[in-house]
């Protein structure tokens, strides 16, 4: 049994790395493939302790300790930092501290030897892991354009779920079931983003980078009139939160004297413009206001597209809101010289 156990530990272990610098030595690197490298070495340290302690290897029980919690956790944020790269959402500032919860842990369980103690840390790691899978990918169908970076993030999901409870009664069972599912996931998390494009078709990088270098305010609706993505000038000037924004009403960014979310869709459907190739060519021009976190309201031309399929059907809108107190300030100087010019000439 031992000989077995090692067996498939050893090989779950060498399909993980071989995948995990394949990510690590990819030709067109990204910040996404280093950390799912680095994802699959954590696995793989966590599976080398495990297999150590099984096969009854003599070290210090704290230290055994440390060393499974410490990989398990790291693993675990590094591969929350990688959905959070999958995904497109908007990394807090405050993640980065996250990284120092592996060593506390390593730390304080080093001399506990509570069961339940134990019990809890390892239901709080799978909770979190399992509550964070979801939120995310629910967070990328929601901030889908397309039908096919939307299938895409359900298809995700779905698999995220099947493997998670996988995992789970393979726990109960046998381990060398939990090494085989982690290194087949891996695979399909590596698949995914090699050759599936999977991350091409959620947001590609080039519009991205436009609505985030714009000076207007950029917001993207779903056809509900909810908010699935905000530009870089709209979270600076608002000083509003991904969290706070996504997945809300237009109503909660945008101050409007008929818009709430009652008449959100009703008042979508009379302000968008809909191009039908005919007729105006430019969206019709609204004054509304911008609601900040800090409570002031600046006061912008807000202008709104409808986006719609090959049907027709209105699949979404895309909100631009151009700051006016910098025109209103122009407009007042430009007045005042006006002014000055004709008392001089009155003078």
């Amino acid at each position: 049994m031992s000989t077995w156990y090692t067996l498939n530990a050893c090989l779950s272990v060498l399909m993980i790395l071989v995948f995990a610098f394949l990510n690590l030595f990819a030709k067109k690197r990204k910040r996404l493939h280093v950390r799912l490298g680095f994802l699959g070495i954590f696995i793989s340290f966590g599976i080398i302790t495990n297999m150590l302690i099984s096969t009854g290897v003599v070290a210090p029980l704290f230290l055994i300790r440390a060393s499974m919690y410490f990989w398990g956790w790291f693993a675990a944020l590094v591969y929350l930092s990688f959905l959070i790269d999958i995904t497109s959402a908007r990394r807090s500032k405050y993640f980065y501290f996250s990284y120092a919860i592996p060593f506390a842990l390593a730390i304080l369980t080093a001399g506990i030897d509570v069961f339940w103690f134990h019990i809890v840390l390892l239901a709080g790691g799978t909770v979190t892991v399992g509550f964070f899978s979801i939120y995310f990918t629910l967070a990328w169908i929601r901030a889908a354009t397309d039908n096919r970076a939307r299938r895409d993030g359900e298809w995700m999901l779905m698999v995220f779920i099947a493997f998670g409870l996988g995992t789970i009664v393979s726990y109960t069972h046998q381990m060398t079931e939990v090494f085989w599912l982690l290194s087949i996931w891996y695979l399909v998390l590596h698949i995914a983003v090699h050759h599936l494009g999977i991350t091409e078709h959620l947001s590609s990088p080039e519009n991205i980078a436009i609505i985030d270098n714009v000076f207007d305010i950029v917001v993207i609706l779903d056809h509900a009139g909810k908010i699935v993505r905000l530009n870089s000038r709209g979270f600076t000037l608002t000083g509003c939160s991904a969290s706070r924004m996504y997945g809300n009403g237009l109503e909660l960014l945008v101050s409007h004297p008929e818009l709430s979310a009652g008449t959100r869709t009703d008042w979508l459907a009379r302000y968008s413009w809909f191009d039908t190739g005919v007729g105006q060519s430019r969206s019709p021009s609204i004054d509304a206001w911008v609601m900040c976190d800090s409570g002031e309201e600046i006061p912008v031309d807000l202008r709104v597209l409808a986006l719609a399929d090959s049907s027709r059907r209105v699949t979404g809108y895309v909100v631009s809101a151009t700051d006016m107190r910098i025109t209103r300030q122009l407009m007042k100087e430009i007045s005042d010289r006006e002014y000055a010019a004709r008392d001089l000439a009155l003078s």
